[in-house]
């Protein structure tokens, strides 16, 4: 059997396959590595909600089930499309849980090279991904996932990344409780964020906050695609793309969505109706950071961490090719 190299890879247009579990999604990208670009073949994800762990810090034993069957369906798709190579990484809620060697144990035993990746590494990757099609060169980057945000920058000792235990599942877990929200729920979460958001102007240099500011991740995606009009259609990760979604217009939205009850927010989310849970704390997060570093409009781009792991990992990938959403 050929080794697959990171150069042979390149040169040969193999493809591989990259799963990135996550607190809410575990989510699937093949992809076709040539000459330095990455082209999407196939992309994919699914609710699994691995971050409602239990008060003993430990992850479900259903919703491991369920993850492990989602990711040899996965397997079993990336194997089908032809991939020469299946890696996968967890994030927030595999790397707080106390049984998490154990749930990534169980997925190399289905041949998939796993491990957890650490905060700042996360912040790293999602930086590099969210490079990928981007025309401009310095920005901050902002990942909000289920369980983390993650910011990241270029300073002049290169790529700052830094990791927050500020999720959206993490949030909704923490105060939201009632459908809709209840005022006090939401004062609560509010003050939080204002906490947050203090400590977050602590570790980010105040230099760099002039840069554009760009967004990653789940929520900003799911946003994106209702502010572009195109929540309902499919393939969408082809339309998300460098779009400027104004905080004006993510405020009034926000508002919306904490007055109305789930099955109202799945209608507005459309295909993304999955994430009607989680939106109200999710799109709170984005506001707060947003609108507390001094910004007016957030960029939303569908580069993300699987297109930061791909250039890692096959060293000579550049800032060209296509990306898919999340």
């Amino acid at each position: 059997m050929l080794f697959l190299t990171p150069y042979i890879i390149r040169r040969l247009g193999l493809l591989i396959s990259v799963i990135d579990i996550g607190s809410n999604s575990i989510r699937l990208l093949v992809a076709k590595i040539k000459d330095g670009d990455i082209k999407t073949v196939y992309s994919d994800r699914f609710v699994a909600k691995l971050g409602q762990s239990n008060s003993a810090n430990l992850l479900d034993e259903k919703k491991i089930l369920n993850s492990l069957q989602g990711i040899e369906k996965y397997k079993e798709k990336s194997l089908k499309l032809g991939a020469k190579k299946i890696y996968a990484f967890a994030t927030s809620a595999v790397r707080e849980a106390s049984n998490g060697d154990i749930f990534i144990a169980e997925v190399n035993k289905m041949g998939i090279e796993c491990s957890i990746i650490s905060g700042e590494k996360e912040a790293e990757l999602s930086f590099k991904g969210a490079a990928i099609g981007l025309n401009i060169e310095k920005f901050i980057m902002l990942d909000l996932g289920g369980g983390s945000l993650e910011l990241c920058y270029k300073n002049k000792e290169g790529i700052k990344g830094n990791s927050y235990k500020i999720g959206a599942v993490r949030y909704t877990n923490q105060f939201i409780k009632s459908d809709p929200p209840q005022q006090r729920e939401l004062k609560l979460l509010k003050a939080k964020l204002k906490q947050d958001l203090d400590y977050i102007k602590t570790k980010t240099d105040i230099e760099v906050r002039n840069l554009p500011l760009v967004a990653v991740g789940g929520t900003a995606f799911s946003l994106a695609a209702i502010f572009k009009g195109v929540q309902h259609q499919a393939h969408q990760e082809e339309k998300i793309v460098n779009i400027k979604m104004p905080i004006s217009w993510l405020k009034e939205l926000t508002t919306k969505l904490e007055n109305v009850n789930i099955l109202e927010r799945q209608k507005i989310l459309g295909a993304h109706k999955d994430r009607a849970e989680i939106i109200v704390a999710g799109a709170n997060i984005l506001l707060t950071i947003t609108q507390g570093l001094g910004y007016n409009v957030l960029l939303v781009t569908n580069g993300d961490l699987r297109q930061g792991f791909i250039k890692e990992n096959c060293r000579g990938v550049e800032q060209s090719g296509s990306s898919s959403g999340s």
